[in-house]
Formats: structure tokens, C-alpha cells, sequence
């Protein structure tokens, strides 16, 4: 299984003819919502146009977040709307809306879709809980040497809420002193510790 985002952009290269022919571009789905294929994004020659073109995934014989492989150029072939492909699927509209549990707790937002690589049908929804609480979450997951938020989670809880009450203090002074950039300042940082405590 492979996210749509993560194929995309990666090169296409020819096991035949040894060259690459563009990169993953737009998805192509057939009416039951299943990628058929991918669009092309490649230059026309000298022109700096872009042609549309596409290639099948029963044409591809390896897909990930680094390359794509097919067998020749041969693959490649040409688009157009009557093709009865559709550059646009029903689950998109899935894409940014709330997930919420059986007992109303929003667990995230639908990021992306997953898909199996052999036959295109869509597997499920990655969900996302917005950049910085993945990021956050990616330092707790896997600590860097040298990280401010590493060494908070290092420190625990206490250190965590002892920086939140100074934070709150300082977001107070900047009020008070009504200084507008201090205060937006201070308040950005009591965000991200009260997002750490969390």
C-alpha cells in the first residue's frame, strides 16, 4: 500500500530503454473510485509545454515514494477525457474533514488516501492531527539530540507545565505592557508549550 502524496513527483524510468520518462503526476480513477493510472508531468521538448499524458498502473511494475518502473515507453500513452478516466475520485471530498470517534472525540483529519499499489483500490484514509501535533508527536516517537521539544518530553511533565506557567506570565507582561508583536510573539510560544503538554 502507498499514499497518493507519496507517489507523486517521483521519476518514471524505462527497464528497456533506460531513460526517464517524466514524473507521477494526477491520479486517474475509474467510476468504482480505483486508480487506473497516473498522468505525466514531462516537458515537450524545446517548447516548455506540458503534454497530458499517462500511463496505466497495469503498466507499472514497481511504485514507491522514490521511483516508478515500467517496462518500456511503450507505457506511455497519450490522454484525453474519453478515456473514461476522471482525474477526480469521491473520496476526495473526504480530504480535510474531522474524523470523530464512536463517542464524538475528533481523532484527526483525513490527509490523504491509501491505496493498494497491485489493483488501485483505495484502502483507507491516512489521518492527520494538523503539522505541529505531528510534529510534536514525531519528536516524542523519535528523539533528536540537540531538540528543544526532545528534551522537554526528556525532562516530563513537570518541567512541561513549569514552562506553560511562565509562559502564561510572560504572555500577561506583553499584554500589559501593550506591546502587540511581544504579545503575538509570547503567545506563540505558550501555544506550542501548552500543544507539548498535551
Amino acid at each position: 500500500m502507498i499514499r497518493i502524496q507519496e507517489c507523486k513527483g517521483v521519476p518514471i524510468v524505462c527497464l528497456k530503454d533506460e531513460g526517464r520518462l517524466g514524473f507521477v503526476s494526477t491520479p486517474l480513477y475509474n467510476e468504482q473510485n480505483s486508480i487506473k493510472g497516473f498522468l505525466i508531468e514531462s516537458e515537450n521538448g524545446f517548447t516548455g509545454k506540458f503534454r497530458k499524458k499517462y500511463i496505466l498502473l497495469d503498466d507499472v511494475l514497481k511504485l514507491n515514494d522514490s521511483v516508478c518502473v515500467v517496462y518500456s515507453k511503450d507505457s506511455v500513452k497519450k490522454y484525453s477525457k474519453s478515456k473514461n478516466l476522471k482525474t477526480e475520485c469521491d473520496l476526495e471530498e473526504f480530504m480535510g474533514r474531522d474524523v470523530l470517534s464512536a463517542n464524538g472525540e475528533n481523532i484527526g483529519v483525513v490527509h490523504d488516501i491509501v491505496f493498494d499499489v497491485e489493483t488501485g483500490a483505495a484502502e483507507g484514509f491516512e489521518l492527520s492531527k494538523g503539522f505541529m501535533n505531528d510534529m510534536l508527536e514525531g519528536r516524542k516517537a523519535n528523539p533528536k539530540e540537540g531538540s528543544y521539544t526532545s528534551y522537554l518530553f526528556q525532562k516530563g511533565i513537570d518541567k512541561i507545565l513549569k514552562k506553560v506557567g511562565e509562559e502564561c506570565t510572560e504572555v500577561i507582561i506583553a499584554g500589559k505592557a501593550d506591546d502587540k508583536k511581544e504579545t503575538i510573539y509570547e503567545i506563540s510560544d505558550l501555544t506550542y508549550h501548552v500543544m507539548v503538554m498535551m
